[in-house]
């Protein structure tokens, strides 16, 4: 009883091995490590790049082998971050973001302009009579054609003024 020796260790990792013997390799894992044999002994084909370890990890555990690096782990992921290699190896396809379906509204068929959105642009500087004015430009897009009205409005707080020009030019 007590601590461990090396002759302990040795004997607990041939015992493992063995284990792993008896038990044999499934077909799946197999294609899943894409194993074969070579002189009765299984190896893979892949290298360890592209295996699903953590690079990270795997860096500082060999680096603290010889070294011990304060704060290493975060100096480890400021190198690897700042490698253009690794960026590119580590760098995923562009995936399209799922769609949603569009609300009701969108779809349904309904007359141009019933339901609108409303952006406003500017200040715009306009010329009139009197100088040069700033004015702003309401922008009123359908939701079921896409159609597109604008209008100028003098301040910001016309807006109700100018949804109301729409109602009546869009019932005409």
């Amino acid at each position: 009883k007590g601590r461990l020796n090396d002759n302990d260790y040795e004997l607990a990792i041939g015992v493992l091995i063995r284990q792993a013997k008896s038990e044999g390799i499934t077909e799946e894992e197999i294609i899943k490590w894409n194993l074969y044999y070579e002189q009765r002994v299984c190896k893979s084909k892949d290298r360890l790049e592209n295996s699903e370890l953590d690079e990270q990890a795997h860096m500082i555990s060999s680096l603290r082998k010889r070294f011990w690096i304060p704060k290493g782990r975060i100096e480890v992921k400021r190198v690897l971050n700042k490698c253009i290699g690794y960026r590119r190896w580590k760098a995923k396809p562009f995936k399209l973001p799922t769609m949603h379906n569009y609300p009701s509204f969108r779809v349904t068929r309904s007359r141009t302009l019933s339901r609108v959105g409303l952006d406003y642009l500017g200040p715009v500087s306009v010329k009139i009579e009197t100088g040069d004015a700033k004015r702003w430009i309401a922008l009123f897009t359908c939701l079921a054609t896409r159609a597109v009205h604008l209008k100028l409005a003098d301040s910001l707080e016309s807006f109700l003024i100018l949804s109301e020009d729409l109602l009546h030019e869009a019932e005409k």
